[in-house]
């Protein structure tokens, strides 16, 4: 579906994304991007979170300068991400897609990503466009894929390291329904990201131990844990035994790595015969306590019932003084979504939009203290998947594998890598959870009245 000039300028998703982008103007940045923004204006740079993305960020803010045409960009993205999902969906009438995707970019949660400037907002980009691509070619309807759509939604995956596995999976499953000169344009986008690494310095070459140091932590310091003689001989090699001994919750990747290294944190000279041998032994002896150790860090993206809920941001202890031992915003677990701008020299202050900024930071605040709610990838990918499953259960079996294998893979590799059970992690699947949680409920609704 084509808008034309005058139907883009009275549709209601246009005055949604830009009461979003003036009330949080010039937008929203969190830590990662504020480092990244500083390392700009340093005149430094980093892969830390891929080398396409810090290209992409320091072409929009001009070096660091400012957000708003950053933040901008992602507003469009999103906008145009989400809309091109919701017209792939098959057997839904027009007026409906039009409904939901209305009330969807009213929702705090769209609309403060929809403006944060972050890698996890491109990943959400990318990853929306791709699934949407396999979703319209596996139907085999009349929804046509330009190769545009092809090309930014493999660039946008690729802003983020787990991006270059499910890229892998994504030409796959092209290849796979015959569309060859669509793994073509994707190979060509995959080339060019690779471009990108061209001028920008390698800062992360430590990072591929730490899922398996965690691990190792995480085993050592139990008290009852079986350890022979031999793997504490290797173990030794990576850290002194006191700091292996040190309790430290298994939640945090970095927390645990930190208690092994101190603050100058330095795993360049690891080796992986370091780190392997002692590790398949303390999985072979020790499995339950690496198992629990995993599912602490990905709470967020597993589903209830066989989980427990994430830690919610506000504490739960109703004994305790509101807000003791936090900042003032009662900031105790992680947040779903970023209220500031963590770098103040790229912050502006608009007399008229401070009043405005009130509404959607009232709306934040409400999601963030319920994060374990709303940040619960685990809980929202079910309205997704059982969305995706009505809508498609007449398609093949093979063509209805690979619809649904990039959120497998996606979920696998969270609970495999993921370094804290933060929401921003599942951004994807709490966003087009909630978007076919709201579909579903219209949907619903509109037989509903059609009966009646």
């Amino acid at each position: 579906m084509v808008l034309s000039f005058k139907q883009f300028f009275v549709n209601p998703l246009l005055y949604s994304s830009i009461f979003w982008y003036l009330s949080l103007f010039p937008g929203r940045l969190p830590f990662d991007s504020s480092d990244a923004i500083r390392m700009l204006q340093r005149g430094e740079s980093t892969e830390q979170w891929t080398p396409l993305f810090f290209w992409i960020l320091k072409l929009s803010t001009f070096n660091g300068r400012f957000i708003s045409l950053a933040s901008a960009l992602m507003a469009i993205g999103f906008l145009y991400s989400f809309y091109y999902f919701i017209h792939s969906i098959p057997l839904l009438e027009e007026k409906t897609k039009s409904r939901a995707l209305f009330v969807f970019t009213l929702t705090p949660i769209y609309g403060f990503w929809s403006v944060t400037v972050s890698h996890d907002s491109t990943f959400t980009i990318g990853f929306v466009m791709t699934i949407s691509i396999i979703m319209r070619v596996s139907a085999h309807s009349n929804r046509t894929v330009k190769p545009v759509s092809v090309f930014v939604g493999t660039i946008f995956l690729l802003t983020s390291w787990l991006g270059y596995v499910l890229i892998l999976l994504f030409l796959l499953s092209l290849l796979i329904l015959k569309q060859k000169y669509m793994a073509l344009l994707c190979l060509f986008a995959i080339l060019t990201a690779g471009l990108s690494s061209i001028g920008v310095n390698s800062t992360r070459e430590d990072v591929v131990f730490r899922p398996l140091i965690v691990d190792l932590k995480c085993v050592a310091q139990h008290p009852e844990a079986v350890i022979t003689p031999g793997t504490w001989e290797q173990l030794l090699k990576i850290s002194p035994k006191t700091n292996w001994l040190t309790p430290v919750s298994c939640s945090s990747m970095d927390r645990a790595v930190q208690v092994l290294y101190g603050s100058g944190i330095d795993l360049t000279n690891l080796r992986w015969s370091d780190v392997i041998p002692a590790y398949f032994q303390l999985l072979k002896d020790n499995p339950a306590i690496m198992l629990v150790g995993h599912i602490q860090r990905s709470s967020v993206a597993l589903p209830p019932l066989l989980f427990q809920p994430p830690k919610n941001q506000v504490s739960w202890d109703l004994n305790q003084p509101v807000g003791i031992g936090t900042n003032t915003m009662i900031q105790q677990g992680p947040e779903v979504l970023h209220p500031s701008i963590d770098e103040k020299s790229v912050d502006i202050t608009i007399p008229i939009v401070e009043y405005l900024e009130f509404i959607p930071q009232l709306l934040g605040f409400l999601v963030n203290q319920a994060s374990w709610f709303w940040g619960w990838g685990g809980f929202w990918i079910l309205f997704l998947l059982y969305l995706l499953h009505t809508r498609f259960q007449t398609i093949r079996i093979r063509n209805r594998i690979l619809l649904f294998s990039p959120l497998g893979l996606f979920h696998f590799l969270l609970f495999i890598l993921m370094p804290d059970p933060t929401p921003r992690y599942v951004l994807p699947t709490i966003l087009l959870g909630n978007l076919a949680f709201i579909l579903l409920v219209i949907t619903r609704h509109t037989a509903k009245n059609q009966i009646n």
